[in-house]
């Protein structure tokens, strides 16, 4: 698949008006070519244009796609690649889903949450509300039984909520 064809030819054309951005999942393979990662190449992004794709095909492991580990995989990737597509580069400073991953077993040790700085710049580039943000997450989580990952965000509504 040509996912640069994709992102900025077919995705972006749906980007205006409320949308804000696109982002697609796909079966299908994103790698592309020699000079990338065979393994890596779990998403793409368009910089700029607000466009992400996320493979399943390298991303999930063996276990049926609906269980949590999976869910949480592709929650992770999703996220990462929604924020490269709002202009987000790599975090270096913290234990962050901003960092890059470079295997499964990578992403899998990475949090599927944005540190403080990387919130801050996801806030500002796309309008969002920190607190909302984080209580919705809080019960997404807790409604897919990923305990670990909701009372991390229990803990971040209660800290983002103080007066």
């Amino acid at each position: 698949m040509n996912v640069e064809r994709f992102l900025d030819g077919i995705l972006a054309r749906r980007v205006g008006g409320n949308v804000t951005a696109a982002v697609a999942v796909t079966a299908e393979d994103l790698w592309p070519g020699e000079a990338w990662s065979f393994d890596s190449t779990f998403g793409w992004a368009s910089f700029y244009g607000r466009t992400a794709a996320v493979s399943m095909r390298r991303s999930l492991g063996s276990g049926p796609a609906d269980s949590p580990e999976n869910i949480l995989r592709l929650c992770k990737l999703l996220a990462h690649e929604t924020g490269h597509a709002f202009a987000m580069r790599h975090c270096a400073r913290s234990l962050c889903l901003m960092n890059g991953r470079a295997s499964r077993e990578e992403n899998d040790r990475k949090p599927v949450w944005l540190c403080a700085e990387c919130l801050a710049k996801a806030s500002v580039a796309t309008g969002m509300s920190p607190g909302k943000h984080v209580r919705g997450l809080s019960l997404y989580f807790t409604d897919r039984g990923l305990s670990r990952e909701a009372g991390h965000y229990r803990k971040a509504a209660k800290i983002v909520s103080a007066p």
